[in-house]
């Protein structure tokens, strides 16, 4: 749902925070904003995947 569409919208302040389900944002997109400065920051509190126990 987050790709780099959206968060080519967002300011270069910006923090992105997902605390619902890991796949809901594009990591590779993720990364590449934070790296080119695109987004200020990211706050994570799920996994892509569900951990296996």
């Amino acid at each position: 749902m987050i790709s780099l569409k959206e968060i080519s919208y967002m300011k270069p302040t910006a923090l992105l925070i997902n605390t619902s389900r890991g796949s809901v944002v594009d990591l590779t997109a993720l990364y590449d904003a934070i790296l080119n400065k695109k987004i200020s920051r990211a706050a994570l509190d799920v996994f892509p995947y569900e951990p296996k126990k």
